[in-house]
């Protein structure tokens, strides 16, 4: 987008991207033993709106000077979380995800809880998902099969681009194999990025236990990375 803003600080309707993220993880629906927002582009601009946002959130701050890939952006909040004997899950999300629900958040922990997953991935099926990382299965007749790994679309061979599932990057995950699998991705592109995403392929070629939670409401999941996809989103956001 076209903006001197950082991106979470778009408004849709009237309300900063990340104020719907962080109000879809208050206080009043969860007691998360710690938040953490990584920030990058004009940090101090987003730390300000937070810090006056009163959720009930005690939230910290960890800075991504480079832009350098999903992974790379996670890995940035390892010192805040490492020596945290509290924490033994993560959830990640993103700040220009607006309209992921309380509900399918409860789901998604429920779910990576009673399977007792180390990875547990929230995906959604997309009538279009034209760009989106497609999920394979041990089983691709079975939505309950076995995740294997995730395809980009550049890597997808046309059977594989017929896969409606998508990921939609939203994880939770142990910590301990979160920041262990991070050290093991290698950088994607000439840009060196790393991306987040890698860390499902690692789970599965280490027989790590993969579960899911399967939206079949594609808004929930969908990015802003336009004007045009921030006034799509509005029809969905109550006034």
């Amino acid at each position: 987008m076209k903006s001197d803003l950082p991106k979470v600080l778009a408004p849709l309707k009237n309300k900063p991207l990340i104020y719907y993220v962080l109000n879809s993880i208050s206080v009043n629906q969860f007691n998360f033993n710690k938040v953490v927002l990584v920030v990058g582009y004009k940090s101090a601009d987003v730390k300000n709106y937070v810090s006056e946002l009163n959720r009930g959130l005690n939230v910290e701050f960890a800075l991504q000077n480079e832009q350098l890939g999903t992974g790379h952006a996670v890995m940035q909040a390892e010192n805040l979380f490492v020596k945290d004997d509290l924490t033994e899950d993560i959830l990640i999300l993103y700040g220009d995800v607006p309209l992921l629900s309380n509900n399918t958040i409860k789901c998604l922990l429920e779910k990576h809880k009673s399977n007792n997953a180390t990875l547990t991935i929230l995906t959604a099926i997309f009538d279009n998902p034209f760009n989106y990382g497609r999920i394979i299965r041990s089983d691709a007749e079975n939505m309950h099969g076995q995740i294997m790994s995730i395809v980009e679309e550049r890597d997808a061979n046309e059977y594989q681009k017929l896969i409606t599932e998508i990921n939609s990057g939203i994880y939770v995950v142990k910590k301990d194999f979160l920041f262990n699998a991070l050290k093991q991705i290698k950088p994607a592109n000439d840009q060196n990025e790393l991306y987040l995403t890698d860390i499902v392929n690692i789970a599965s070629n280490q027989n790590h236990k993969i579960a899911s939670f399967v939206l079949n409401n594609d808004i929930e999941v969908q990015g802003v990375n336009t004007v045009e996809q921030l006034k799509e989103l509005e029809q969905y956001v109550d006034s």
